[in-house]
């Protein structure tokens, strides 16, 4: 049973047709499962799950998607279809009950009124991520739904939303009592001023704070965008900040102590990190040295790349660009490589057959530590007469095309 807890937690509603799980899996594990996805946009699949819901009495987590679960709903039911109707009055067929019992829900149906009928059904929701285009939803409309959900604590937008439709909701937030939200995740544009004063709203309450840059900065000096007066994130004690531009990076949106004084853990996620060629750390290094006291309560910076895995002369950069007392500094998994040399040795011929400036040192020295661990590694072999070292020596070597450069010189 504790290895079946693990197995069965997430229902892929794509995934119940076949007997063994309508006869079996559901009946005898159904109440361990704590997540559905619908994932599926047959109809006769729909039906299904609706029909075995009872066995699944504990689902607080749901994925609602807009092929397999609001297209698949008529205006009104029948006798042998379900219906919006049937899910306002909360009927007897299971599916009521799951919306009511939903703490945690993503969804990425676009259409303002069919979140407006699922959010009056699933009133104790916690947490309400919106993963794609909200072009038909106003700002509004956002805000009465988010006003219909009294124990929201965390709310993400996709990161599309217009700025319009951010601007319009900061308006529309001030008329109305707002759930006291813990964490907030959503765009923001070069204009600050209209991008965070929705989140602002709830600057009393937060503490965790995602935001992802849409479109480069338009001014190419390193001075601060417009930031909006007044607003401050007192208890944000996380924020992750995300983007594909480098001047979002310089920048990084007027974050300093004075604005987010609690701020412990910053997370910059960004294409360029992993390569150090292509991309300079120091930038943000130094942007943070001039908004932010150390040591201070910030306490930790991480640096994300998730395009492909940090290189090791990147992490060395990194290592000496954030040396900040008192702040540890973490990255996404290095390359699996003594030195990234050789990965870019290609490059590197390239660059001195056309006279670029290399950093010979240091390529000379990731030359020589691996020769080194190879030469030590043969030696410990031979000592211990060990033919599995060899074996792996051997590997490596192989791998390496060492042997062929050994042969042809």
């Amino acid at each position: 049973m504790l290895s079946a807890s693990f197995r069965f937690k997430v229902v892929k509603v794509s995934r119940t047709m076949s007997t063994l799980f309508r006869l079996y899996i559901a009946p005898k594990y159904g109440p361990l499962f704590s997540r559905i996805e619908f994932d599926d946009k047959r109809p006769e699949t729909f039906d299904t799950i609706v029909a075995l819901l009872p066995y699944f009495p504990n689902l607080t987590e749901a994925s609602l998607s807009l092929e397999g679960f609001v297209k698949l709903l008529p205006e009104r039911g029948s006798t042998n279809r379900l219906g919006w109707r049937d899910l306002e009055k909360h009927a007897p067929v299971g599916m009521g009950r799951l919306l009511a019992s939903l703490v945690r829900l993503d969804t990425n149906v676009s259409a303002e009124g069919d979140l407006r009928r699922i959010s009056s059904t699933s009133r104790n929701l916690r947490s309400l991520r919106l993963m794609d285009s909200l072009s038909t939803i106003s700002g509004q409309g956002l805000v009465d739904i988010v006003a219909a959900l009294p124990l929201l604590a965390e709310l993400g937008l996709p990161k599309d939303w217009p700025l319009t439709s951010l601007a319009e909701a900061a308006d529309a937030a001030t008329s109305r009592t707002l759930p006291r939200l813990t964490l907030y995740q959503g765009p923001v544009y070069p204009d600050l001023i209209q991008s965070l004063a929705f989140p602002g709203t709830f600057a009393s309450s937060l503490r965790h704070m995602k935001i992802e840059l849409i479109r480069p900065l338009s001014n190419a000096t390193d001075e601060e965008p417009a930031y909006p007066d007044g607003v401050h994130f007192p208890h944000v004690r996380s924020l992750t900040f995300t983007t594909v531009h480098e001047g979002g990076v310089r920048a990084l949106c007027g974050i300093s102590s004075a604005r987010f004084p609690s701020l412990a853990s910053l997370r910059v996620e960004s294409l360029g990190f992993a390569n150090p060629y292509l991309y300079d750390h120091r930038p943000i290094a130094t942007y943070l040295q001039s908004n932010f006291s150390f040591p201070g309560t910030l306490r930790h910076v991480q640096l994300w790349s998730d395009d492909e895995a940090l290189r090791l002369n990147a992490l060395d950069d990194i290592a000496d660009d954030f040396d900040f007392p008192g702040v540890t500094v973490s990255t996404n998994p290095i390359e699996p490589f003594v030195d990234a040399a050789f990965l870019a040795a290609s490059w590197i011929r390239r660059d001195v057959q056309d006279d670029w400036d290399v950093d010979m040192c240091r390529t000379g020295a990731a030359v020589d530590r691996t020769i080194n661990f190879l030469n030590d590694w043969h030696r410990r072999s031979a000592d211990e007469d060990d033919d599995g070292e060899y074996a792996r020596l051997a590997v490596v070597l192989q791998r390496a095309e060492l042997e062929r450069v050994a042969m042809l010189g």
